[in-house]
């Protein structure tokens, strides 16, 4: 049971890493687009980035649920 907040640090790693590839995808990069557009990588990336926030947010909560401890948890 101590575990599961770990799970949730790891979706959070998931997310983040998903964001990054999506963002960096070869389908058009920031200004290989018209002026004022935004290509499905970056539209991706953001909901990837808004979900990894969403689940770092939930990370403290579940780990107060468990009572589960590390010396990294402890850090503000």
């Amino acid at each position: 049971m101590k575990q599961i907040p770990n799970l949730f640090t790891l979706l959070n790693l998931v997310f983040g890493c998903m964001a990054i590839i999506y963002i960096f995808k070869n389908d058009g990069f920031l200004f290989t687009n018209a002026p004022g557009t935004f290509s499905m990588g970056l539209i991706i990336g953001g909901v990837y980035i808004f979900f990894a926030a969403v689940v770092d947010f939930l990370d403290g909560f579940v780990a107060r649920l468990f009572k589960a401890t590390s010396e990294m948890g402890e850090q503000h």
